[in-house]
C-alpha cells in the first residue's frame, strides 16, 4: 500500500489513489478523536452549568462560563453545543437568557424560573421564551397569579416535547394568601401533551377532565382552592387514567363537604369505590395529606405494591377525633417479607400531634421510612398521644421489630407499654426521651413477668435500654422528699437484677442528659449491667442541696443578711456601713 511519502510527480494514477485512501483514513481517525474530545468537553460543560439548578430555577449564576471559555477552542466547542444553552437563566440579566435562547438553536428547552421578584423586563424575556412551547421539554414556573395569567394564557398550542410541567401560584406574602389560586384555561396547551410524565399543580386550578391528566408517572396536587377541589368520584377517575404512576402526592385535594358520608358506608352520600379498584402496580411513593376518612377511602381504593413508601399526614376532624382506626387495614400490607418493620421512632412535636416512622433497618434510620405517619387532632387531653401510639402499634405488624425510640410522649402507663410492644418478640432496644412518667412506667413494666409464668419477664429479648433527658427525681418534689431519686434508682436496680435472675439481662444501659444521678449511682448500676454508658453530666441537685441546713431549710449564711442568694460571697466590710451596731 502506497503512502503519501511514496508519491512523486511521476507516480502512476493507481499509486496516487492508494496514497489518497491512506490519507483519508488517517484524517478520519483524527476527526473521530476530535469529535470525541468535543463530546467530552460538552458533557463537562453541561454538568457544571446544571449544578446551580433546582426544581424551580435554572440558577442565577453564570460562573460556569469561566470553564467553558478558558480558551478559544473550548469556547468554540461550547458555542457548538446547543444543549449547553437549552436551560436559559433570566436572572440576574434577561439579556443573558435571550442570548442563551438564541444559542440553543432548536434543542429542547428547559424553562425553570421563579418570577415572583423579577423585573418586568425579565418577565417579558420569560414570555418570549414560552412562545417556543413546541420545543420546551421542561416548564417549571413559580409566580404570583397575575403573572401566571400573563404567561400561561397565550399557551394554547400543543406541546409535543413537554415531559415535566410544574405550576406554582405563589403569593408574594403569606399575609395575602387567597383561596382563588390560579385557573388554567380549558384550552391550555390544547390538551395535547403526549410526552408529559410529571405534573405538579400548587394552588392551581384545572379542569379535572383535561387530557393533560393522563399517562403520568408523577402527580402532585397541593393546596387546591376549595371551590375547585375534585369530588371523590372525580379523583378516582383521574387516578384510573394513570396506571404507571410512580409518585403520587395529594395534599388538601378533596372537597370537604361530602367525603365523610361517602367513606362511612357504600350507601352514603355517593358511590364508594371498591377495595383495590385502582391498580397502581408501579407506585413507589405515596403522600396523602387529608382527614382520616378521606385518606382511608383513597388507601382502600388503591392497589399498590408492598414496596411503596407511605407518607401520611392525617387530621382527625370533629367527627373522628383521635380515632384513626379507619387507616389500620392499610397497615397489613407492611407485613410482607419485603416490608418488615425493624425500627420504630415515635415523636411529639406539639400537644395535638404525634409523628411515627417505620424503618426496614434498625441501624439506618436516616433512610426513607417504609411508613411515616403524622397524626393530629383538634382537642387536647392529657395522655392522648400515648393512647394514639398504643392503638397504632397494635395495628402494625411488629413481629420483626428490633428497636423502638419514644420521644416526649407523655405518660405511657404500664398497660399501654405492654399493649404497644407485646407483639414484638424480637425487640432488643428501647429508647425513651424526655418524659419522666413514661420512663418510670417502662421500668415498672420491664420488671413484671408474664401471666402464669413467674420466671419469664416481659420482652425477654431486650438487651439495650436508653434513658435520655430523664430525671431520677421529680422536679416538683418538696424539700423533705429529696431522697426520691434513691427510690427511682432502687426501682431501676431491682428491675435490672430481676431480669438478670430470669436470664433476660439488659447488657447495655445508656444514660444521657439525665438529672439527679452521679458517679456513685452509676457505679452501683455497673455492678449489674455489663456496659453502662453515661455522659458524666451531673445535673439538678448539685447546687440546690448546698443551700439546705440540717433542718431542711435555707441557711442565713447562704442567703445573706438581705435575703438574696450570694450575699455571703462578698466581704462583710462591704456592708459594714449599713449593718446595725452590735
Amino acid at each position: 500500500m502506497n503512502t503519501l511519502e511514496d508519491v512523486t510527480p511521476f507516480s502512476e494514477e493507481k499509486c496516487i489513489r492508494e496514497a489518497r485512501s491512506v490519507l483519508d483514513d488517517e484524517i478520519e481517525k483524527h476527526e473521530e478523536a476530535i469529535r470525541a474530545l468535543k463530546r467530552i468537553l460538552c458533557t463537562v460543560f453541561v454538568h457544571i452549568s446544571r449544578q446551580g439548578q433546582s426544581d424551580y430555577s435554572n440558577g442565577m449564576s453564570l460562573e460556569w462560563t469561566k470553564v467553558s471559555h478558558v480558551c478559544r477552542y473550548w469556547r468554540d466547542c461550547a458555542l457548538d453545543c446547543p444543549r449547553l444553552w437549552s436551560a436559559p437563566s433570566f436572572q440576574p440579566s434577561q439579556k443573558w437568557g435571550l442570548e442563551m435562547l438564541h444559542r440553543s438553536k432548536m434543542a429542547p428547552l428547559s424553562i425553570r424560573t421563579d418570577t415572583s421578584y423579577m423585573t418586568p423586563k425579565a418577565v417579558d424575556a420569560v414570555a418570549s421564551a414560552l412562545q417556543q412551547i413546541h420545543r420546551i421539554s421542561e416548564l417549571h414556573i413559580t409566580a404570583v397569579p397575575s403573572t401566571l395569567q400573563r404567561l400561561c394564557t397565550p399557551l394554547t398550542t400543543p406541546a409535543p416535547l413537554l415531559e415535566s410541567l410544574v405550576i406554582h401560584a405563589n403569593p408574594r406574602s403569606s399575609y395575602y394568601v387567597t383561596d382563588e389560586g390560579f385557573p388554567l384555561a380549558d384550552d391550555f396547551l390544547a390538551g395535547e401533551t403526549p410526552r408529559l410524565r410529571r405534573l405538579e399543580l400548587i394552588r392551581t386550578r384545572i379542569n379535572w377532565k383535561s387530557d393533560i391528566l393522563s399517562g403520568l408517572t408523577s402527580l402532585k396536587i397541593s393546596k387546591i382552592p376549595h371551590a375547585n377541589r375534585p369530588s371523590l368520584e372525580q379523583m378516582m377517575d383521574i387516578l384510573t387514567k394513570m396506571p404507571n404512576l410512580r409518585l403520587l402526592w395529594l395534599e388538601d385535594f378533596l372537597q370537604t363537604s361530602e367525603p365523610e358520608a361517602v367513606c362511612e358506608t357504600p350507601s352514603g352520600g355517593g358511590p364508594s369505590p371498591a377495595s383495590g379498584s385502582i391498580g397502581l402496580s408501579k407506585l413507589r411513593s405515596l403522600h396523602l395529606h387529608a382527614t382520616t376518612l378521606q385518606c382511608a377511602t383513597i388507601l382502600d381504593a388503591l392497589k399498590m405494591p408492598p414496596t411503596a413508601a407511605l407518607d401520611l399526614v392525617i387530621r382527625g376532624d370533629s367527627k373522628t377525633g383521635r380515632d384513626f382506626s379507619a387507616l389500620f387495614p392499610t397497615f397489613k400490607r407492611l407485613g410482607s417479607d419485603k416490608q418488615r418493620i425493624r425500627s420504630m421512632i415515635v415523636d411529639r412535636y406539639s400537644v395535638h400531634s404525634v409523628t411515627m416512622r417505620a424503618h426496614a433497618s434498625a441501624s439506618n434510620t436516616a433512610a426513607v421510612p417504609l411508613l411515616k405517619l403524622e397524626l393530629s387532632w383538634q382537642q387536647y387531653t392529657p395522655g392522648i398521644g400515648a393512647a394514639v401510639m398504643h392503638d397504632v402499634f397494635r395495628a402494625l405488624p411488629l413481629r420483626d421489630l428490633r428497636a423502638v425510640q419514644v420521644r416526649r410522649i407523655e405518660y405511657i402507663d404500664v398497660e399501654k407499654w405492654k399493649g404497644a410492644l407485646g407483639a414484638s418478640p424480637k425487640l432488643r432496644s428501647i429508647t425513651v426521651v424526655g418524659d419522666d412518667a413514661s420512663a418510670r412506667e417502662l421500668i415498672s413494666a420491664l420488671a413484671t413477668s408474664r401471666p402464669q409464668r413467674t420466671r419469664e419477664v416481659w420482652i425477654p429479648s431486650l438487651r439495650s435500654l436508653a434513658l435520655e433527658e430523664f430525671s431520677f427525681r421529680s422536679d416538683y418534689v418538696v424539700e423533705e422528699e429529696f431522697n426520691d431519686e434513691d427510690a427511682t434508682l432502687e426501682e431501676l436496680l431491682d428491675c435490672l437484677m430481676w431480669r438478670q435472675e430470669c436470664r433476660a439481662p439488659v447488657t447495655e444501659l445508656r444514660l444521657m442528659e439525665c438529672k439527679y444521678i452521679d458517679e456513685e449511682a452509676v457505679a452501683r448500676l455497673e455492678e449489674v449491667v455489663v456496659d453502662v454508658q453515661w455522659d458524666e453530666l451531673v445535673q439538678g441537685y448539685s447546687e440546690d442541696e448546698d443551700y439546705l441546713d440540717e433542718d431542711g431549710g435555707y441557711s442565713d449564711y447562704e442567703y445573706g443578711y438581705f435575703g438574696y442568694p450570694g450575699d455571703s460571697d462578698y466581704d462583710d466590710d462591704l456592708y459594714a456601713a449599713y449593718l446595725p451596731a452590735f
